[in-house]
């Protein structure tokens, strides 16, 4: 497993616990709290750098869960 797959899972469950992803919009996660919470952490130093293909990767995968099981 490569370093990406790591920090992608890692944020990914980081966002479910907190619930970032919510309020959904049109069925999927909320982009744009997650991105602000994402930017605010790093501006406060509670997260490392965050790139926006790993940003990215992390909403698609949590798109995919809310399909999967069918969380509207």
């Amino acid at each position: 497993m490569n370093v990406q797959t790591v920090s992608v899972s890692d944020l990914s469950l980081d966002i479910l616990l907190n619930e970032l992803h919510l309020p959904l919009v049109d069925g999927k996660a909320n982009r744009e709290k997650i991105e602000e919470a994402i930017t605010i952490g790093m501006l406060e130093g509670a997260l490392g750098y965050v790139d926006e293909e790993t940003v990215n990767l992390a909403i698609g995968l949590i798109d995919d869960i809310l399909v999967e099981y069918r969380v509207q």
